[in-house]
């Protein structure tokens, strides 16, 4: 476990001054210094493979103090009343204030800060945004742990996915998001993705139409929600299959797309041009294509 959990040397962070909005206290919270990580591939639901420091593990600032968690790039001020409920609420998360979250960051205390936000998060008049945003980016985090350990994680990681979907919906529908990062098109897409992911296909397919008809979404989140909308089409006529088990498709479909993603930009152009030509998604693309390597290999060994 160790080896898996072991922290870079203090030289990849710098540290922020803060003014905790709960007990007013100054504190500094480590941050990842920009030389100390490399973007890659972006899977659908839009987490991002960092090669060297992992910014996720940096988003959630915790005041060593009260323990009050809250994003980095989005919180607000406390009321009185706030205050009180989240007096009663930290106390009683003994078990995650054991981590040191002042100084470098591995996944375990990674995922201590997203747990301490998200049970401070309906204290806080936070957009719907935010909070889907925290939910989404926590289950993140454990699948990483799950794919790096081997242990469990489903029963939290899809409880958060359904929590942030259904924060996004509620951004979609009552916030205003001309200033956000992701716009109208861009959250309906997500929506769609998260929907699929939980196996509710029917859902998914109408987020994703929603998503294609937008007039805001660029065009490589449309390409995305055309791929994705066929592979939630596809899942869902595989899992109506006589026999077939209930997720059972949506484990090999993430295997797919997660190759998917990590191939070369030029490859993944060319698998979408040959995808298209053909009037499938990559990933369908992608599956034949390797089944059919895969039989002619085994037929000749």
């Amino acid at each position: 476990m160790e080896s898996f959990f072991s922290k870079p040397s203090l030289d990849r962070i710098w540290f922020k001054e803060l003014t905790c909005p709960n007990c007013q206290r100054r504190f500094k919270t480590p941050r990842p210094k920009r030389n100390s990580y490399t973007v890659g591939s972006r899977d659908p639901d839009f987490y991002i493979h960092y090669t060297g420091e992992n910014p996720y593990y940096y988003a959630v600032a915790v005041c060593p103090h009260c323990y009050f968690a809250f994003d980095l790039e989005s919180f607000a001020e406390l009321s009185i009343v706030d205050r009180r409920g989240l007096s009663a609420v930290l106390s009683g998360l003994t078990d995650l204030t054991r981590f040191d979250f002042g100084s470098v960051r591995d996944l375990p205390t990674a995922l201590a800060a997203h747990e301490l936000a998200i049970a401070a998060m309906d204290y806080v008049d936070n957009q719907n945004m935010a909070k889907g945003r925290i939910l989404l980016r926590a289950s993140w985090l454990y699948r990483d742990q799950e794919e790096m350990t081997g242990e469990p994680t489903a029963e939290r990681r899809l409880s958060l996915i359904r929590q942030a979907a259904e924060y996004f919906e509620l951004a979609y529908t009552t916030d205003r998001l001309e200033n956000q990062r992701l716009g109208a098109g861009a959250v309906a897409y997500l929506v769609g993705e998260l929907r699929r992911q939980l196996g509710e296909y029917d859902q998914a397919v109408r987020w994703f139409g929603r998503a294609i008809s937008a007039s805001d979404l660029p065009p490589e989140i449309e390409r995305m929600a055309r791929d994705q909308w066929n592979v939630a089409r596809e899942q869902k006529r595989r899992d109506q299959q006589p026999g077939a088990r209930r997720g059972q498709v949506l484990v090999e479909e993430r295997r797919m797309e997660r190759a998917v993603y990590n191939l070369y930009r030029d490859q993944v152009r060319w698998i979408e041009r040959m995808a298209r030509s053909q009037g499938i998604s990559t990933s369908e693309y992608l599956r034949k294509l390797i089944d059919r390597v895969r039989a002619q290999m085994e037929g000749g060994g």
